[in-house]
């Protein structure tokens, strides 16, 4: 299959410094995160028009309170149509992202309330995923994934929310894995 120019996508291995200056010297960004290896927790919440901002921090509270640590928050809500969340719990930290798959859905998702369940998408836990990061927006969309209490630097933000980790006893170099898709 052939895809058009617009569709491309080129990734890009290289060490998470220069990941960092290089994404935030971007003036228009629409680049994910391809997770290989070590990663932290994350969770991708999901709501349409049914569900409001206020349900989706709820759940928020209710997960950071089980995995006891504060996470990095993004957002990127549609008002009145839907709100969007990638919630990365830094000391969390899995050997593959699909190990992640058991542990959301066995452990998680059923000591939330019955109607958060729905928020919390559980089909995102696969091999070669890719990420949204933050400040980036999808194609046609004016909300680009932003910190949602807003406290944290963009190098922060940044920083906090890739989920790829280098640690000596589970990873062998220290990669970042991007994907920029060429618009």
């Amino acid at each position: 299959m052939t895809y058009p120019d617009s569709m491309r996508q080129f990734y890009y291995v290289v060490p998470r410094s220069e990941v960092v200056a290089w994404y935030l010297a971007q003036p228009v960004k629409r680049h994910h995160e391809l997770v290989r290896g070590p990663c932290k927790l994350a969770l991708d919440l999901d709501g349409g028009a049914d569900f409001t901002a206020a349900q989706r921090d709820a759940c928020v509270a209710r997960l950071t309170a089980l995995v006891g640590e504060e996470p990095v928050h993004l957002t990127a809500d549609i008002p009145h149509k839907k709100v969007s969340s990638h919630v990365v719990f830094r000391g969390k930290l899995f050997a593959r992202f699909v190990d992640q798959r058991a542990y959301v859905k066995r452990v998680l998702v059923p000591q939330l309330p019955p109607e958060l369940r729905a928020l919390v998408d559980t089909g995102i836990y696969t091999t070669d995923r890719t990420f949204r990061m933050w400040g980036s927006r999808k194609p046609g969309q004016p909300n680009p994934f932003v910190d949602r209490d807003g406290q944290r630097s963009a190098e922060a933000s940044l920083v906090g929310s890739m989920l790829t980790v280098f640690h000596p006893l589970l990873s062998p170099r220290p990669i970042s894995f991007v994907a920029a898709p060429v618009v």
